[in-house]
């Protein structure tokens, strides 16, 4: 039987080993959101991906982000005898709500150096209407 110590020990080299640490946050898509002179200006991190293969879609007050990558594989591969190729394929996709008084109009977007900005100009709208606040009772 375990010590009650040697259990939390065994748990915390666990919980606390640098690989599984990195399991629990994203690479991708790691998103900052901040106000600039009344507009809001989102900047989603997509490393490795080429714009592209980068969509953005506005429907019912949800912006959605998704990526695809495919990496080719360079010819002549006929002429070598691989014993393993591997080579990065995936999508993501991610969806932020930005309530339904924005409009593809209000939305511009650019990608350069694996991030995308999106400025989302709200005019007459309160910067509060974009954060969410909610009452814990």
């Amino acid at each position: 039987m375990f010590a009650k110590y040697e259990l939390v020990d065994m748990f915390d080299k666990v919980f606390n080993d640098e690989e599984f640490s990195r399991m629990n946050v994203p690479d991708i898509m790691r998103t900052d959101i901040s106000e600039i002179n009344g507009q809001v200006l989102m900047e989603i991190e997509l490393p490795g991906y080429d714009k592209e293969n980068v969509s953005a879609q506005l429907e019912n007050g949800y912006l959605t982000i998704r990526a695809v990558k495919i990496q080719a594989i360079e010819a002549p591969y006929e002429k070598r005898n691989y014993i393993m190729r591997e080579r990065n394929i995936g999508s993501c996709m991610r969806t932020y709500y930005l309530g339904n008084q924005v409009s593809r109009e209000n939305i511009q977007a650019a990608m350069k150096a694996g991030v995308l900005r999106i400025l989302i100009d709200i005019g007459g709208m309160d910067i509060e209407d974009f954060r969410k606040k909610i009452e814990i009772h």
